[in-house]
């Protein structure tokens, strides 16, 4: 979050002098970016802290771990994980560990838990890519799967047999390990690292919306994906030459002031939320 504050600092002074020129067009393209950057912050800090205050792990936070380097890796290997993709592994998930659970809830009460109770770890070894000796890219990150990612998400999937009120939680969460490796085909008994997934942007605002409960953070999002390339002839030549233009951005501001100022509070009530970690070792 501290990197993210600097380019928010910019950010807002470019929203500044854009609006003294009347460039309304390019200031939305700038909230646009502002939510973004913001929305990926929290995503990674999120996953860090939770996987923090369970364990101790210092994970890293997403919001660091992106380069171009990686996106464009994972652009031409195919390895986008939307909302979409998702949900569909998940939901085969789900219908892997129906017949030995049948006391399961739907699949969308599934899908809630599930990613309202992954930290980092989970979160990798549910999405990401297994691999073995494949050479990668110096900036495409890597764990190493049985030490760094397996034994904490197990114990996240405990947890959330825990949460589904299961009888016997510990096996349920070597059961999800096993049906995801059934999923990959048996790749992780031969893969010796693991490759965190690349979120989509879609993604990221839907689960910093649940994790947060902000709502209307993702469709303020896409309101805006008109102005992410302005042009020139779209330009107002003269600040405030519409009044209705000026009213329109008036109520923006203050819409996205209210947003920005419920993710605040979500995200400081992160910081603040009782370390497990923490807990123990003070005992």
């Amino acid at each position: 979050m501290p990197a993210y504050m600097i380019e928010a600092r910019v950010i807002i002074e470019t929203i500044r002098q854009m609006v003294k020129s009347g460039l309304f067009p390019s200031c939305y393209r700038e909230f646009r970016k502002f939510l973004e950057d913001f929305s990926w912050a929290f995503f990674g800090d999120y996953l860090l802290l939770k996987a923090y205050r369970r364990y101790g792990l210092p994970s890293p936070s997403y919001a660091l771990l992106v380069s171009k380097e990686w996106y464009e890796w994972r652009d031409n290997k195919k390895l986008m994980l939307n909302l979409v993709n998702a949900r569909k592994i998940v939901n085969e998930l789900y219908n892997r560990l129906k017949e030995k659970y049948p006391n399961l809830p739907g699949k969308d009460k599934f899908w809630s838990i599930v990613i309202s109770e992954v930290t980092f770890p989970s979160f990798v070894f549910l999405f990401g890519k297994e691999i073995c000796g494949e050479s990668l890219p110096r900036e495409v990150p890597r764990y190493l799967l049985h030490a760094q990612i397996t034994p904490y998400a197990t114990k996240d999937f405990e947890h959330i047999g825990e949460v589904l009120n299961l009888p016997n939680p510990d096996t349920f969460g070597k059961d999800v390990i096993e049906a995801i490796g059934r999923m990959r085909n048996g790749a992780n008994k031969n893969s010796a690292f693991i490759i965190p997934p690349y979120p989509a942007n879609d993604l990221v605002m839907i689960l910093v919306e649940k994790w947060s409960g902000v709502k209307g953070l993702k469709a303020k999002y896409d309101e805006y994906s008109t102005f992410v390339h302005s042009y020139p002839e779209s330009w107002l030549v003269f600040p405030f030459s519409s009044v209705i233009e000026v009213k329109v951005f008036k109520k923006e501001i203050m819409e996205i002031e209210n947003i920005i100022k419920e993710l605040w509070r979500a995200y400081l009530n992160i910081l603040k939320a009782k370390s497990k970690h923490s807990s123990k070792k003070k005992a």
